[in-house]
């Protein structure tokens, strides 16, 4: 593998030097435990990272090396999925912390990605009514993939449209947002990311074809991108700008997120003069097609960012050109048979799985 992938690269404003530049991308694994066990009046909402999680992350840590987090929901009713942990309850800062302490452990560094499931989430998972960005339903009669807690039901999009969000409601979630990022800072995460794609609720907020406001969050490409900004302000006021960034698919079309315009949120958002040696490079799905040794020459700051659960150790494996372990898909979103560690921790690294091999 090119030796460029493993040259330093500063960011956060030169606070951090990362020592490779392959970073784990942040991947659902709804691997978390409940709070409680519920009953059918009153359902757990809450799920906590435990020691699993901890190793889970352990085993993915590197000397100098990042790892972003799952989606981190900052409050119940930004929760999207069963069994994905919070950052809103005191049990859930605890497990954070003994999981940032594992990364740290190994020499590695680790961000909170923060998210906010808006309308891709269902009342009956939330307690709470679904917010988004504008009333806009479900387009065809797509199921929510995950069951509903002591029920059998399959539960259409569709039947259960979002509330448009007042400006109450977006100052409010702006400020869990903030409360989150000072929280993850606070039990010693070293950056935290905001979810900015993926069909979620900022990103509700910048499609045309879902956000059919006409106040000041909505019409123009300026006005729709006005919430993403201002929670993007209010987290940089509070923790710094250095120690927040933001993940934009402008190419993205997950959760119905078809704006008319093609890349809708891409000019606004890329408007300031940080962005401007990149404004020209082809980019496909997010992923810039240019020769990484020119990047390196040319002083820009790559980096490869890699959702591979299989392959553990993978800086190490791309350095030393060994192969790559085969993923099972079935596993990716859970551990619904109960096993939570098939799938998840039990991948071995490459001396592992080549001795289990020779007994064989």
């Amino acid at each position: 593998m090119s030796s460029d992938l493993f040259q330093p690269l500063p960011i956060a404003n030169g606070r951090i030097t990362l020592q490779h530049r392959v970073v784990m991308a942040p991947m659902t694994r709804n691997r978390g435990v409940p709070l409680s066990d519920g009953t059918p009046e009153g359902p757990n909402r809450t799920w906590l990272p435990d020691k699993l999680v901890a190793l889970y992350y352990a085993q993915r840590a590197s000397p100098g090396g990042l790892l972003i987090t799952e989606g981190i929901p900052p409050s119940i009713e930004a929760s999207g999925m069963p069994n994905v942990p919070g950052m809103f309850h005191p049990a859930q800062i605890d497990g954070w912390k003994h999981v940032v302490d594992g990364v740290h452990a190994k020499g590695g560094f680790i961000y909170a990605q923060l998210w906010h499931a808006g309308r891709a989430t269902m009342p009956q998972m939330t307690g709470l009514p679904t917010v988004s960005s504008s009333a806009t339903p479900w387009e065809d009669d797509e199921k929510y993939p995950f069951r509903i807690a002591f029920t059998k039901e399959k539960v259409s999009y569709r039947n259960h449209p979002p509330r448009a969000m007042t400006e109450e409601d977006i100052e409010r979630t702006a400020n869990d947002f903030v409360r989150a990022a000072q929280t993850a800072m606070d039990i010693g995460f070293d950056g935290v990311e905001i979810n900015g794609g993926n069909g979620n609720l900022l990103d509700q907020f910048l499609h045309s074809n879902i956000n059919t406001r006409t106040d000041a969050y909505g019409g123009s490409l300026e006005r729709r991108a006005k919430f993403p900004l201002d929670v993007m302000a209010a987290i940089a006021k509070a923790i710094g700008p250095s120690n927040v960034a933001i993940r934009l698919e402008p190419a993205g079309l997950y959760n119905h997120t078809r704006g008319a315009e093609a890349c809708p949120s891409s000019p606004t958002l890329r408007s300031g003069p940080s962005f401007q040696r990149f404004r020209r490079l082809p980019v496909a799905d997010g992923v810039v097609r240019i020769v990484t040794r020119r990047w390196i020459k040319a002083g820009m700051r790559w980096c490869l960012q890699s959702g591979s659960p299989a392959t553990p150790t993978l800086p190490a494996r791309l350095q030393r050109s060994l192969p790559l372990r085969p993923y099972d898909r079935s596993r990716f979103y859970g551990s619904w048979d109960g096993v939570r560690e098939r799938g998840y921790t039990e991948y071995l690294t490459y001396q592992e799985d080549s001795a289990a091999k020779t007994q064989e």
